[in-house]
């Protein structure tokens, strides 16, 4: 099943395993120099950017909806400097990391808060 909102959603991969299959409902986006990844990525989840893809959606009922790689490819973003680009880029990654921290600290003091209340029952 794939809805309009589901239709074109993108993802970063940060590590990727070697060998990796991807089924034919997911593309693999190579990129021109002058264009950083993470950015792109970032450009694509945008409300807007959304709805774009959105309207280039086709299919005859709301479960069936697809984008064609030409329309992908016809989406209007805006062109910014690849020194912004990578700026903006380098701040996505200390929010990605800055989250793992949290991710860690609240596993962390679960488990602590777990140990706790078994220890004194």
């Amino acid at each position: 099943m794939n809805t309009a909102e589901l239709t074109g959603a993108a993802a970063y991969v940060w590590d990727v395993a070697p060998r990796v299959y991807l089924p034919d409902r997911l593309w693999k986006a190579l990129l021109y120099e002058g264009c950083n990844p993470i950015f792109v990525w970032q450009m694509l989840i945008q409300p807007a950017t959304k709805e774009q893809i959105r309207r280039e959606c086709s299919g005859t009922s709301g479960s069936m909806k697809n984008i064609s790689k030409p329309g992908m490819l016809a989406i209007k973003v805006k062109k910014v400097p690849l020194s912004l680009q990578n700026e903006f880029a380098e701040f996505v990654k200390q929010v990605d990391k800055s989250k793992v921290v949290v991710q860690i600290t609240h596993t962390v003091k679960r488990h602590d808060g777990y140990e706790q209340k078994y220890k004194t029952a």
